[in-house]
Formats: C-alpha cells, sequence, structure tokens
C-alpha cells in the first residue's frame, strides 16, 4: 500500500471554503469556533472572514450579499469559490478544527525555524534556545483563546453626569464580561481597547470604523436614571432593584434561596441569590467576590443583621420598599441610598422570626 501524500504546505483549502462558506451560511458558528484570520491561508478567505466579524461587531445581516458588499468586488470570486464547496454547515466545527490545527502546525514550524537559524551563533547557548523554543510553544493553547474579535450585545448607559456606559463585550468562544466606560473614553479606540485589554485580559480587534460601531451603541443602549457621578455602588443598587423585579417573593424566611422575603414595608435577601444574578447577566463590579458582596452591601450602609436560616448563619439584608420606586418617584436622594432612616426596631423581628 503506497503511504498517504504528505501535505508539506500545511494547508487545506477546501476545509478554508467550508468553513468561509458555513459562515455565511449560518453566523450562529461564529460562537462555537475558534479562529483568527491569520488561521487562513488564502488572502481572500482572510478577507472575508474579516469582513463576517465586521458585520457581526456591527450588528448588522450576515448573508452572501452583505458579506459580497462589504468585501468587496475583488474577493467575490473566493465567496463564489466556497459556496459552490458546502454541501451542509453542520461540518463546520469539523472543518474549523483542521484550520486551526494547521494554524498552530505552521506556528510550530515558524518557531523550529527560527530555532534553526539561531542555533550555529555562538552568542546563543543551548539553553537560551532551549527557553525560547519553549516560550513560544507554551503560547499554542489548547483549546486556543488567542481570537481577537469582539461583539457586544447589550448596553447600558447611566444618566448621570458625565453619563457612564456599561457595555457588555462577547469573545469569540469566551465567556461575556462589561467594562465600564464614560463619555470622553467612549469616543477614542484607545481607550476602548485598553478597558477590554484589562478586563478581558486580550488585546481586542475593533471595527475599522470605530464612529460607527459608536453610533449602534449608543442607538441600542437601554438608559438607566441616577442621579450625581455614576459610581459602582450605584450600579450594584440599580441592579438590586432589577434582581427583585425579576424573582419570586418568598413565603417565609427559610425560602430565600430563590427570591425576597417582604416583612413589615422592607424587602429582605441573601447576598448569594443577589451574586448569582450578578454573574449570570455578566455585569461588571470590580472586586465582586462572595467574599466581598457582604462587605460591600454593608459599607453601602444597608441594614443587615445575621440569622439562622435551616440551622446555619446568614447574613440577611434589608431595604425599604421606597428605595424600589425611585424609578418613578423621581430622583435618588442620599437618604434612600445610605437607609440611615432604619432603626433597630426595624430588625427585631428577625430575632424571633
Amino acid at each position: 500500500m503506497a503511504d498517504k501524500p504528505k501535505n508539506t504546505e500545511l494547508t487545506d483549502e477546501y476545509a478554508e471554503s467550508i468553513v468561509i462558506a458555513s459562515l455565511i451560511t449560518n453566523p450562529k458558528w461564529l460562537e462555537k469556533v475558534d479562529l483568527d484570520i491569520k488561521d487562513f491561508t488564502l488572502k481572500e478567505y482572510q478577507n472575508i472572514f474579516r469582513s463576517i466579524i465586521t458585520l457581526q461587531q456591527e450588528d448588522e445581516a450576515i448573508d452572501e450579499d452583505s458579506v459580497t458588499k462589504k468585501v468587496g468586488q475583488d474577493n467575490v470570486w473566493a465567496i463564489s469559490k466556497a459556496m459552490s464547496s458546502l454541501i451542509t454547515d453542520e461540518d463546520c466545527p469539523h472543518y474549523s478544527f483542521i484550520v486551526k490545527d494547521l494554524s498552530r502546525k505552521r506556528q510550530i514550524v515558524e518557531v523550529i525555524n527560527n530555532a534553526m537559524g539561531s542555533i550555529y551563533s555562538p552568542e546563543n547557548t543551548s539553553e537560551q534556545i532551549a527557553d525560547a523554543i519553549r516560550l513560544t510553544i507554551e503560547e499554542i493553547k489548547y483549546p486556543s483563546d488567542t481570537s481577537r474579535f469582539v461583539s457586544f450585545p447589550r448596553v447600558e448607559i447611566y444618566n448621570s453626569d458625565p453619563p457612564a456606559y456599561v457595555i457588555t463585550v462577547k469573545p469569540i468562544n469566551k465567556d461575556a464580561f462589561s467594562i465600564i466606560c464614560t463619555s470622553p473614553e467612549l469616543d477614542q479606540p484607545k481607550a476602548m481597547k485598553r478597558k477590554i485589554r484589562e478586563k478581558g485580559k486580550m488585546n481586542p480587534i475593533l471595527p475599522k470604523k470605530y464612529d460607527a460601531l459608536i453610533h449602534h451603541l449608543v442607538k441600542m443602549a437601554k438608559v438607566v436614571q441616577t442621579s450625581k457621578d455614576t459610581s459602582e455602588d450605584e450600579i450594584l443598587c440599580s441592579h438590586i432593584r432589577e434582581w427583585l423585579k425579576s424573582v419570586p417573593e418568598a413565603r417565609t424566611i427559610e425560602d430565600l434561596d430563590f427570591g425576597y422575603y417582604s416583612k413589615d414595608g422592607y424587602n429582605w435577601f441573601k447576598s448569594n441569590t443577589l451574586l448569582k444574578y450578578i454573574k449570570k447577566e455578566k455585569i461588571v463590579i470590580r472586586g465582586l467576590f462572595p467574599q466581598t458582596l457582604e462587605p460591600k452591601l454593608k459599607n453601602k450602609s444597608i441594614k443587615h443583621k445575621q440569622h439562622r436560616v435551616g440551622g446555619k448563619p446568614v447574613w440577611l439584608f434589608g431595604l425599604p420598599h421606597k428605595f424600589f420606586e425611585i424609578e418613578e418617584e423621581g430622583p435618588i436622594e442620599d437618604d434612600q441610598l445610605t437607609m440611615e432612616s432604619l432603626k433597630k426596631s426595624d430588625m427585631d423581628w428577625l430575632e424571633n422570626e
């Protein structure tokens, strides 16, 4: 039996064609595959993939017509070639793995070639060359999280002075996270990239038409009414309101794992149920972990008291009903946020509950 010919060029044009056509036919695969521009060897496919990502970032429709318009006439033949290769887009994960794996192999070959170029130099010791190879190889991660493209599925504007924007960032094949930008920062691509880099541990690629992106984000944003300078504590208070609107009211204090308990004009809740909501919604509040949420709530002067639930000591936090009527009543006043008017007698019911 003859040996199978070796792919000495480390490319698979057919696999690249199937992936490109699948992404055009069914853009849902963008959330499932882990690819970057450099993973494609055909220049035209690189241009097409870049255009698909740009359309996603701009929240525009992704189909053959929109991609053709975005990529330009010089690349139309490559779109036709890719589409003619496609039988079903269900094979996209399989062929995207092939494209990614060949890209990794090309990276390894590049590392080896660079090492061979320096191995005969007397200035380089064997240890230095080995360390350089080791460090470079370790950057090739399995599974890879190297894709630098991001989309922005959710934006909130906190109507303060100055306005603040809470922007949800979704990298390809990674969990979403949120950043907070002021209006001046939103006008600067470098500021936006820095915030994404610091929060998401990645160096993002933003659309070339940055002004169009910002116009889209502002247009889709949900306005949240606040007063004074927006802070992360105010954002926390706003999300407490949103959370308590979405969860059921518990019948007894023993049933607080999913909602809140209303007693004597106050809503009482456990910190871990709020934290689950914040994590689920990918809300960014720096330093918010189980061990830091309770101190943050206490520092906010939201009244709190330790109570035994199911035989275990648990911190409960209480807010008066008027706290949840702020949006209808008008601007937030300082005493509404600090809850300093609560008296010890308001907590007495916990002692005998």
